[in-house]
């Protein structure tokens, strides 16, 4: 149904104009409904973030999902969003 992540993000340096800026994310996950249901799951990933405004940007993500207590769920996902500071 659904996942609950929460992360630690690195944001680097800026690249070139400074409208760039890429990030790695990590942290525990939980997914929440089905056999999977529970923690024992850790996320890591990264992106960037595309400043077309001072303070608005779009975000494009990629995180991978590994579950230790089964060997066999490897879950990969695209996440696009919208980012304001």
């Amino acid at each position: 149904i659904g996942a609950f992540s929460p992360a630690v993000t690195y944001h680097a340096q800026k690249i070139g104009t400074g409208r760039i800026v890429p990030f790695a994310s990590t942290g525990p996950a939980m997914f929440l409904g089905g056999d999977g249901t529970g923690f024992g799951i850790w996320q890591f990933g990264g992106g960037a973030t595309f400043w077309i405004k001072p303070r608005f940007g779009i975000r494009a993500e990629v995180r991978h999902h590994v579950d230790y207590r089964y060997n066999d769920l490897n879950l990969t996902s695209f996440r696009f969003g919208i980012s304001w500071r």
